[in-house]
Formats: C-alpha cells, structure tokens, sequence
C-alpha cells in the first residue's frame, strides 16, 4: 500500500495503520451474507480491468455501512499493470433513501393492485360464507356437516384477512379512530381504529406462536412511555407502548432488514403470507407510531409498538346496548346487487327471516321496481359497486325520491373518499363484503327498527 486516505479511519471506524499492517482485514470486515459475493467478483476480475463493487461492512461499534467499492488498474507504457487506483465510498444513506423511495413504490402497486382486485374477490366469497352460514342454521344440518361448513366459514374468512391486509397498504388513512383505552387502569388512551388494532395484536401474537414451535413464553404487556419525544422515531412525548414477546428462535440480522417488507416470509410455503408484519408496520404508521424490533436468534424476539396518547382522557360515553328486536312482520325489502348469487342469497335469507324481498340487478333496474311498488317499500340494500348507475348514484336518486326510506349500503372494498357524502345522505357506514347471514339481518333488522321509533323518519 502506497497511500490510504483517512476517509477509511472515518468510514471503518478502525485505523489506517491495522489495514497497512494486515490488509486482509478489509475483507474481514465485509458483512458475512456479502463476502462471498464480493471474493467472488474479486478472483473473476482480470488484473487488467476496472471493478464497481456494492456491499456492506461492519464497522467495531455493529453498524452496517453500505460501501461502493470502484478500482483502476495504472498501466504502465509497456501494457503491464503495476499499479491500482481504487476508491471507496460510503453510500449508505443513498441506499436508505433508495430503500425508502422502492418501499414506497410497492406500497403504491399493492394499493393498486389491492383495489383492482378487492371487489371481486370479496364478491366471489360474500356467496361462500352466506351459503355455509345458512346451512348450518338448517335442522336438517348434522353436527360433521356443521363442523364442515364451520371449515369453509373460517377458510372464507381467512381469505377476506388476506384482501383487508392487502387494502391497509391502499389507504391513506385509518378507518372510523376513537378513543381506545385497556388494562391497567392507568394506562393512557390513544385515538385509534379499534379493529385495525386488533390486528397489529393479532399478527404479533401469530407470529410469536409460529416461533415457538415447541413451546415456549408468550408475553403481552402495555406501558406508557413519558419524556418519548428524546427518541427522533418518536413525535409525541407521551406514548403508549405495546410489547408482545416470545422465547422463540429469535430473528437473524439479515432478515431482520427485510421482515417489514411485503410479501417477505421465511415461513414455508402456505405457512405464511409475508403480509403480518408489513400490516403492523403501516397501521402504526398511519396512527403516527412506529414499530420497533429487538431479536437475538436462539433467545427470543420482541416488538414494540408506540403510539401517541391522546391528548385528552377518555370521556366518550360507551355506545347503548341496543334493544332487541323482532324478526321481519312481511316488510318489502329491494335487495339490489348485480351478482346473481348474492341477490339470490340474500334474498332467500330475509324471506327465511320473515321479510318479502325484491330483487334488481342494476341501479337503473331497481328505480323501476322503486317506481311500481313505492308505496309499500320498507327498505333498500344495495352494493355500492355497479356497472351503470351504481350504489351511490342509486342511493342520490332515491334520497330525492324517499328521504325516508331507510338504505343498507354494501360493497367488496371501502369507500373513504366518499364517506362524507355517505354520512351527508344518512349512510353511517358500509357493510363490508364477505359479510355472515347475521350481519346483513342485524343491518335489515336495525335500520327498520330506527324507521319505526318515534322521530325515525
């Protein structure tokens, strides 16, 4: 070595008189899932010809630095390389930003792709759990059949998971935030999606178990976290975190880089989406938190999530409990939906629960049947999603026609860009697609309720 800049002492973080003494330290130093790679590329490269090299190393302290390592054979006149010019660079922050700026684009294509996709796959098995939920409430069911059509109710669940994991990625924001509070008493509240909560907890846990395959301790604690605004991750200085620990495998440092991304899963096949952890990390985000991560392979992994307390105290008042209500009293209902499994589902469903039902394929074709039978018309449901005029337009139409009359909106994906239009034209909310035969008769049952009490309407 003829010269070495003190750049290397900087970037290294060791000094330039050990790489002198022992130059094989510079490849000791490349990070281990790197250095065979990079040896590699080395014996292949003719002494004669250039080298752009991108890899990591570790420095003393345990950071990882990104280097872009370029040489330059210096030929002598004769042709004969004496000589070689090389110079290393530390990029690693070009490399987070290109992390960043990827990690963005995937995001933007699953969105997409989430939503072109969502509805009709929810359609597809809106007909699946309505068809197992109606068989077992037939006497005719035995108890293997129930336990069958039990199966296919959670496989079809499970597979409207994997589409709301899917669209968490499309939204640009939570779904309906309140004030959540829990154990210990003491603990803070934060302002958030109750459900989408449930989810980080529920992949956590998940993930926990698949880690302890033989056993093992699964810890779940809540704690607040005062004077948090010192770490630069966090924005507020009071957080409430959420800890969920196990005593499994631990995560190794290469895939811990990785385990937020999409789609990512060192499960094997049909063990895992890759979805969990990607859907943690963006609800956490969108809720103005971060997840944080400490593992050490062989003792265990723990997750943090940190999410802003509320700046006031909860004081919401808990919801009424609803009063019960009777089964249907032969009130006309229009079912509009332009999947004819789902309007013939639905329609022997509410007929089974003591309603008559009509049926419209369309927007326009159910201002039709509107128009011969408005005078004993009880009740609208009506997918959001048509070709023509679709739920929102029918729902316009007919808010003109009957302010009164009383409208169930349904749909394979949601709507938070037309919500405030919804809530102006009295639709609180979108039953979400694939939902259970309860849940439609609860939806029927309450919306008539509310048109028959006093002051409904």
């Amino acid at each position: 070595m003829i010269y070495l800049s003190p750049g290397f002492d900087e970037i290294w973080g060791r000094p330039c008189a050990g790489l002198e003494a022992s130059p094989q330290s510079w490849p000791q130093s490349v990070l281990p899932e790197d250095r065979e790679r990079v040896a590699a590329a080395g014996k292949a490269r003719e002494a004669a010809s250039d080298w752009d090299e991108i890899y990591r190393i570790v420095r003393p302290d345990g950071a990882v630095r990104w280097i872009r390592d370029r040489g330059y054979p210096v030929p002598e006149p004769g042709g004969r390389v004496r000589r070689v010019v090389g110079v290393a660079e530390d990029i690693t922050e070009r490399k987070q930003w290109e992390e960043q700026f990827l990690h963005a684009q995937r995001m933007e294509a699953i969105g997409t792709l989430a939503s072109g996709v969502a509805h009709d796959l929810n359609n597809i098995l809106a007909p699946i759990l309505m068809v197992a939920g109606l068989l077992k409430l037939r006497s005719a069911a035995s108890a293997k059949d129930r336990e069958m059509l039990t199966m296919i109710e959670h496989c079809g669940q499970r597979g409207a998971d994997v589409i709301r994991q899917l669209l968490t990625f499309g939204r640009s924001k939570t779904g309906e935030p309140g004030i959540v509070d829990s154990v210990p008493s003491d603990l803070w509240t934060v302002r958030a999606d109750p459900t989408q909560l449930h989810q980080v907890l529920m992949n956590l846990c998940v993930n926990a178990r698949d880690a302890m395959p033989t056993g093992g301790l699964l810890t779940v604690e809540a704690a607040n976290v005062e004077g948090a605004a010192a770490d630069p991750d966090l924005k507020a200085p009071r957080q409430v975190r959420l800890t969920v620990q196990d005593t499994g495998h631990g995560i190794p440092p290469a895939v811990r880089e990785r385990i937020f991304d999409p789609f990512f899963t060192t499960k094997e096949a049909g063990k895992g989406t890759g979805l969990g952890l990607s859907t943690v990390a963006d609800i956490a985000r969108k809720h103005g938190g971060v997840v944080k991560v400490a593992s050490e392979p062989g003792r265990g992994t723990v997750f943090a999530v940190y999410l802003p307390a509320a700046a006031e105290p909860a004081d919401e008042a808990p919801a009424a409990r609803a009063a019960p209500v009777t089964l249907g009293r032969g009130e006309l209902v229009l079912v509009v939906d332009d999947e004819p499994p789902i309007r013939a589902l639905l329609s022997d469903l509410l007929e089974g629960e003591g309603y008559r039902v009509l049926t419209a394929g369309s927007g326009e074709d159910a201002l039709k049947v509107y128009f011969q039978h408005q005078e004993t018309l009880r009740l609208v449901v009506t997918d959001f999603m048509m070709p023509g005029m679709d739920g929102l337009a029918l729902i316009r139409a007919l808010r003109v026609l009957a302010p009164g009359l009383p409208i169930v909106a349904t749909s394979g994906m949601e709507h938070n860009e037309e919500q405030a239009e919804l809530t102006a034209l009295g639709i609180a909310a979108i039953l979400m697609k694939p939902f259970v035969p309860a849940q439609i008769v609860d939806a029927v049952r309450r919306h008539l309720a509310a048109k028959r009490a006093p002051g409904g309407g």
